[in-house]
Order: C-alpha cells, then structure tokens, then sequence
C-alpha cells in the first residue's frame, strides 16, 4: 500500500532521525510528535529543494496545523511503536545515501527550537499553505511546486542559513518553561529568539 517512491523517501528521513540519530521524537501518534515529525519532513525537503538536492512535495496537502505528507500521515495513524512504526522504518534505510546531511541537520535545528504550536505558526506563514488551505476541505488540498512564491524561498533561504549556522556553531539547552538558550562552543550563554 505504502510503496510510492515519495513514501520510501520520506520514510528514510524519519528512519534517519530516529534510528540513525537516536532521537527522541516519537511516538509518531499524538500532536506534539506527529506535527513535528511532518514540519521535520516538510522542513527536510524544502531545504534539500533549495539546495538542488533530491526532495519531494507527492502527497503534501494543506492541513489546520500546517502541510502535511498525507502518506506518512495515514500510515503513522495506523502504527504505534508497540506495532513496530520504528522498525518498519528499517526496511528504508537503502535510500539514505539519497539523503543530504546538511538539509538533515538544519531541519531538526528547526523542529528542535520551537514547540509544535510556533511551527504551526510559521508554517502559516508560508504562501503555500495560505493559498491551499480552506476548512472546507480539511486536508484535501495539494500543495504543489508552483505554489512556492518567492517570499516563501526567500524565508526558507533564511530558515536554511540560520538553521546550519546554530547546528554549527551552538548547543541548544532547554529548561522546563520551554524557554531555549544556545551556548556559543566559548560556554558564553545566549538567549534565542525567534522571529515569527
């Protein structure tokens, strides 16, 4: 059922963020998980497309909280860990090769410093989303390449540079308000604010 090549391509990336990197943001269902694990694939791919790499918007439709790859969507509501979501992504790990480090790390920089509700936000934001989205059609709306405006490449340009300069440069700490502060590799701290 899930074997379209856009599916296996953003199953790689999510087998690499949580399998290869060990990272902690599953369980795929419920809002906080499963919004960012869609913004770290929307976030992956449109920062792979900007730096003509391989990427794909199939199935990217124009949700309430933001785009969403509808494939991964469906099958991640049909998983849980207890039913093996995480270990069926090793079945994808062929395509990783395909994947770019660079997009890999400036998107979880992304979806790490910010809680599900700001990527919301700057995912609404997006010409994209605002152009497909209407409650009318709860989700059944494509967002296509030609959707993409200018001011849309032009932020995720930003988001892109950013991203890469923290994921190189800082550490992020998070305290329990959920308030996150970088440390510079000289141990100085410094407050992070993000423009939205």
């Amino acid at each position: 059922m899930y074997t379209s090549e856009s599916f296996k391509f953003n199953a790689a990336i999510l087998n690499f963020l949580w399998v290869k990197r060990n990272r902690t943001l599953l369980p795929p269902n419920g809002f906080e998980h499963g919004l960012k694990n869609q913004k770290y694939l929307l976030f992956y791919n449109l920062f792979s497309r900007l730096n003509n790499k391989k990427y794909t918007l199939e199935k990217l439709k124009a949700f309430e909280n933001g785009p969403v790859f509808y494939d991964i969507y469906s099958y991640t509501q049909t998983m849980s860990v207890s039913n093996g979501f995480v270990n069926s992504l090793h079945s994808y790990e062929t395509v990783i090769q395909d994947l770019d480090i660079k997009s890999l790390q400036a998107a979880y920089i992304v979806i790490v410093s910010m809680t599900s509700e700001l990527l919301s936000k700057l995912t609404h934001g997006f010409d994209f989303w605002k152009k497909n989205f209407h409650r009318e059609f709860r989700g059944n709306q494509d967002i296509l390449e030609e959707d993409i405006s200018k001011s849309d490449s032009s932020m995720i340009k930003w988001l892109y540079e950013f991203s890469i300069d923290l994921y190189e440069n800082y550490e992020f700490l998070e305290t329990e308000n959920n308030k996150f502060f970088i440390k510079s590799a000289s141990g100085k701290m410094i407050k992070l604010f993000l423009m939205l």
